[in-house]
Formats: structure tokens, C-alpha cells, sequence
């Protein structure tokens, strides 16, 4: 596995005031804040840049609804995380064992800044799209 991770950060662009910026390319389809305006929201993606074993949040979010994928991608944040998947009214989240809430958002950040768990989900989800 290679160790230099997030080599060139993707490029998008705020829905709101249009400023480009750059953005590590495993965030996409997560809210984050617009450095020019302070909005946050979900950019559009401008141009993609250079990256590792980054599975995006729109990605993860996907693995987690997708019947086919969601009981080994479940699986595998039990195992590392500790967290089971719960939904409640159309929201997902995860829940620790003294029972506390987790985002979506959190387990993804989590994953994606461990290599070992990175590399590992990237290449689960590349078994099942191809």
C-alpha cells in the first residue's frame, strides 16, 4: 500500500457563490463550508484530481443503502468501529455499544484516515462493481 495518500485534492465548486476550491477527493458528496462564502453544502465536482484507495462519502452512503453491499460494508465498520448501522425514519447512523449516535460522516473520516480500513473497503466495493 502506498503511504502518500490524497496526492492532488479534487477541484469543485460552491453551488452558491461558484468559488473553486480544493477538496480531498474522499469528502465528495458530504457538506462541507465554502472557504470564499462560509456556505455549506455539497460542491460540484470540477475536476477530479490524483488519489489512493479514497472511497467517497457518496460512495460509502451508497454501500450502506445498496442491499447487495450494506451487510459487508455494515460488517466491517462492527468490526473496526465498534458501531452497528440502525436507521430511524429514513435517517442512517451508526450506534456504539453504551448506545451513543454516530454519523455517517464520522464512520466515513474514521475509515478514510486509517490506511489499513481504507484500502480494505476500496477494494470490497471494487469487488462488487465489477
Amino acid at each position: 500500500m502506498n503511504s502518500q495518500r490524497h496526492a492532488t485534492p479534487d477541484t469543485v465548486e460552491c453551488v452558491r457563490c461558484r468559488a473553486r476550491f480544493p477538496l480531498e477527493h474522499f469528502r465528495l458528496g458530504m457538506r462541507v463550508p465554502c472557504p470564499a462564502c462560509g456556505q455549506e453544502g455539497v460542491p460540484r465536482l470540477v475536476h477530479s484530481g490524483f488519489f489512493w484507495w479514497d472511497v467517497t462519502f457518496g460512495d460509502f452512503h451508497g454501500l450502506l443503502l445498496d442491499d447487495d453491499t450494506r451487510e459487508a460494508t455494515s460488517r466491517r465498520v462492527l468490526d473496526w468501529l465498534g458501531w452497528t448501522l440502525n436507521s430511524q425514519e429514513e435517517e442512517a447512523f451508526f450506534v456504539d455499544a453504551t448506545g451513543r449516535r454516530h454519523s455517517l460522516e464520522a464512520a466515513h473520516l474514521l475509515i478514510q484516515h486509517t490506511p489499513e480500513w481504507q484500502f480494505d473497503l476500496y477494494q470490497m466495493a471494487m469487488n462488487f462493481w465489477r
